[in-house]
């Protein structure tokens, strides 16, 4: 409960009432769907990194030295502020992910029920897996016939990847 508290009060963006990531690890690793962001953190100061991975997996089906180093700038510009970016939009990277949003209001409920069991105050869960549930529902597009990631710098999200799919999992729609 407490970690979902926190995440309510630390990374609500006000405008859509979506929780905000500040970096692709927090969702999906190195997903392709993250690299317009990406592209805008400066790497001015940051050394090349020295890679492991590349001795058990090819070259050219792993992040650049480029992008790791953007991951190393990113993790940087985030520690100098402790994880704590006020408001979430400041950040540097700060996306509106649906896979994140829709497991939280999954979890809200998995959350509340537990809480039924308990003496617990089980409806701010409830009603927090509501208002992501609504949240996300205003994050489908017509156009695209699909729900749409947002970048909070104003990059347009990029559709076609299984993050489409989850605010059916969270029961947007039913």
């Amino acid at each position: 409960d407490a970690w979902h508290r926190w995440f309510h009060r630390m990374r609500t963006d006000a405008a859509s009432g979506l929780m905000t990531i500040f970096h692709g690890w927090e969702s999906a690793d190195n997903a392709p769907r993250f690299d317009r962001a990406l592209a805008r953190i400066d790497v001015d100061g940051v050394e090349s990194v020295e890679r492991t991975d590349t001795l058990q997996i090819a070259a050219d089906e792993r992040p650049s030295d480029l992008e790791y180093r953007r991951y190393v700038a990113l993790v940087r510009w985030l520690r100098a502020r402790d994880y704590r970016p006020e408001p979430p939009s400041s950040a540097p990277f700060a996306y509106l992910d649906l896979p994140l949003n829709s497991i939280l209001a999954v979890a809200e409920d998995d959350l509340a029920f537990l809480q039924d069991e308990t003496p617990d105050d089980g409806p701010r869960a409830r009603q927090a897996a509501a208002d992501l549930r609504t949240a996300l529902a205003a994050m489908w597009d017509d156009e695209q016939g699909a729900y749409r990631e947002r970048d909070l710098h104003g990059d347009e999200g990029i559709t076609g990847t299984v993050a489409d799919l989850f605010p059916l999992y969270a029961g947007v729609p039913d």
